[in-house]
């Protein structure tokens, strides 16, 4: 119960910076990112989902230093998950963490493209 508090306390000036945003008829996410990402050359303004895993997967074949790290961390989590059988143990945990920030951080970044 107390780490999902520390979680809560930890996500909510973002939440309250995208609330505000919003607000105020901007984005949900900060400018600075938006301006370092290619989410406002496609014309819906938000990239759809087969365009987003599209691009990830883009980014991924031609880029290695993204490549290797996802995917020793996702071998790792399955490996470690398949032995302990246990989600919540830290090495699995911190991997599932990694693996799903990673796919946000790809899809906003311009790295990667021919």
């Amino acid at each position: 119960m107390l780490a999902l508090l520390v979680g809560l306390c930890g996500a909510a000036p973002l939440l309250i910076y995208g609330f505000i945003s919003v607000a105020k008829g901007w984005f949900f996410i900060p400018n600075s990112v938006i301006l370092k990402s290619d989410i406002l050359r496609t014309p819906s303004s938000m990239m759809g989902t087969e365009e987003m895993l599209r691009s990830i997967n883009i980014r991924l074949v031609n880029n290695r230093a993204f490549l290797t790290p996802f995917i020793a961390s996702l071998v790792v989590f399955v490996l470690h998950l398949g032995r302990r059988k246990r989600f919540w143990h830290r090495v699995t945990l911190l991997n599932a963490l990694y693996i799903l920030a990673f796919f946000p951080h790809i899809a906003l970044i311009e790295a990667g493209q021919c």
